[in-house]
């Protein structure tokens, strides 16, 4: 039996790398505990002050069979080479062609070096 785990990345815009790898991979953002209709409605309730409310994102298959991928934002810059990273293969037939053209334009909104310490990349 596989054991499930998350993959979590270092970043300094951890909302704007859920929404590159989002697009990438088919993803959502991880909708908000039952009971609250919006994050910032379950974070209101726990007590988070506002000024953390961006400081973490997720984003999960929403068919429920790949890893929950957690981005955090750290306060110190990236300063070495990655030792973690994604490699997506869009190259595989006609199931995968939508995701090539979903991952461009994320592609060049976030530049791969907007401060990910745990940088992933997508081949497309």
């Amino acid at each position: 039996m596989a054991i499930s785990f998350q993959v979590t990345f270092d970043c300094a815009d951890p909302d704007r790398l859920a929404d590159f790898w989002a697009g990438v991979l088919g993803y959502k953002k991880q909708d908000p505990p039952a009971g609250y209709d919006t994050w910032p409605a379950f974070l209101t309730a726990q007590g988070v002050p506002e000024d953390q409310w961006d400081t973490r994102s997720a984003i999960v298959d929403s068919e429920g069979r790949g890893a929950r991928i957690f981005f955090q934002r750290v306060p110190e810059p990236k300063t070495v080479k990655n030792r973690v990273h994604l490699d997506v293969s869009v190259s595989g037939g006609p199931s995968v062609r939508p995701y090539r053209g979903a991952a461009r334009p994320h592609r060049r909104r976030c530049d791969p070096r907007c401060g990910s310490r745990g940088h992933a990349r997508a081949r497309v």
